[in-house]
């Protein structure tokens, strides 16, 4: 078939598609089945996440949230899928160019997106207890999961693109920006209701946002552009 497609003047490959990283699609396709095996379970956690991220009412209290063990394990296998796609997207964005090892700005750069994600969650715990009550901070952290958990789904196409793709990605990135920044937005958002009381609790949580929400992401930005000249 190849060389009768070479005879006639015709590209055996479709146009832009080149040979992937194996081993890096192969953890993006290994991420897909598990969450594939767990279908049931990740379309209940799906309807459920998107309803309690854009819904305006706050339940009674913590407890109204239904969380099951094997929906503790979806969530950790949702955020860990987040950083992995952040950590690849990243990692095709500084090494474009070709100056840097490609597999290892991966695995570094995943690590820093852990780090990060992890960072975030622990702020926003932190957030939730000093300024607000139990019950708020509690769905605070349901709120961080759930955009961070849908983030991560809709990450799946830009990461597989910037993998597949030999063209220009830029489209993937920004893709991947605007669902970022419309994840975190819809978090901000809810959490208004929840650190709301007076003029000076919205002053904190202006302080929140430009300590918490810009200067990591630009520390991680940063970070990102340093690691792909020394890997």
């Amino acid at each position: 078939m190849t060389l009768l497609t070479a005879a006639i003047g015709l590209n055996a490959e479709p146009s832009g598609v080149h040979t992937p990283d194996n081993i890096i699609l192969s953890v993006i396709l290994a991420l897909f089945v598990v969450m594939g095996l767990n279908a049931p379970n990740l379309r209940h956690i799906t309807t459920s996440f998107f309803s309690d991220l854009v819904s305006r009412r706050q339940r009674a209290n913590i407890f109204d949230i239904h969380n099951t063990a094997a929906d503790a394990r979806m969530i950790l296998l949702m955020m860990i899928q987040t950083s992995v796609f952040e950590g690849v997207l990243l990692a095709g964005w500084v090494t474009a160019d070709g100056s840097a090892n490609y597999q290892l700005c991966v695995a570094v750069l995943t690590g820093v997106a852990v780090v990060f994600n992890t960072f975030c969650y622990l702020a926003c715990a932190t957030l939730g207890y000093v300024f607000t009550t139990p019950e708020n901070a509690g769905l605070w952290r349901h709120t961080f999961s759930t955009s961070q958990g849908l983030l991560g789904i809709g990450l799946l196409i830009p990461a597989t693109i910037s993998v597949l793709w030999a063209g220009d990605q830029s489209w993937a990135y920004i893709s991947a920006i605007i669902l970022y920044v419309v994840a975190r937005m819809c978090y901000i958002f809810k959490g208004i209701s929840f650190f709301y009381n007076n003029v000076l609790s919205s002053f904190y949580f202006i302080l929140y946002l430009c300590a918490l929400e810009i200067i990591p992401v630009l520390a991680v930005v940063h970070t990102a552009v340093v690691l792909s000249t020394v890997l």
